[in-house]
């Protein structure tokens, strides 16, 4: 139900945007009646290219978000699947000793944690959406944790795929408007 409703208040925010958009064109477009017939016809061309551009934007932009706030929550997703494994696999100290040999800041935030879960977070800290090499480098050796980190490694690869493929259909309508 949750997310129905996000995408309810996604679709009336755009239609609100679009309706201000509108009104901005309106303004112009009477702004322009004032002006000769030809001049008329060539400017009224031009909004209506210009207001096409900004619809397809606006809708790439709505699109990118989701696909963003999706990876987003499975890299989260991620994170908290290894957690729960590596809670009954590793000790803690062995994960600290590892860790104090990646860089001396990180091994005194590392020195600080009392379990696994607190360690993660500084972990998660260390990584990002793209570059989770360090917890991969953690989980090296048990198997149901790669599994998840494998899972999220594909989505990532469809991400990218999605990204580069909205943007090369962005450029190309925009040869087109």
């Amino acid at each position: 139900m949750y997310h129905w409703d996000k995408l309810y208040w996604m679709i009336l925010r755009s239609i609100f945007l679009l309706l201000k958009l509108v009104r901005i064109m309106m303004y112009k477009i009477i702004l322009v009646l004032m002006k000769s017939r030809h001049q008329l016809m060539l400017n009224l061309s031009h909004l209506v290219l210009l207001m096409e551009q900004l619809l397809v934007t606006h809708l790439l932009n709505l699109y990118h978000l989701k696909n963003f706030k999706s990876m987003k929550t499975s890299y989260t997703r991620m994170f908290y699947d290894v957690n729960k494994i590596l809670k009954g696999k590793l000790d803690v100290n062995d994960i600290k000793e590892f860790l104090s040999y990646y860089s001396v800041t990180f091994r005194k935030k590392v020195e600080q944690c009392s379990d696994i879960s607190s360690i993660l977070h500084h972990v998660k800290d260390e990584c990002s959406l793209t570059d989770i090499e360090l917890l991969h480098s953690i989980v090296e050796e048990i198997a149901e944790a790669k599994e998840y980190i494998e899972t999220y490694r594909a989505e990532l690869k469809e991400f990218y795929k999605s990204i580069s493929v909205s943007l090369c259909l962005e450029e190309n309508l925009a040869l087109f408007l």
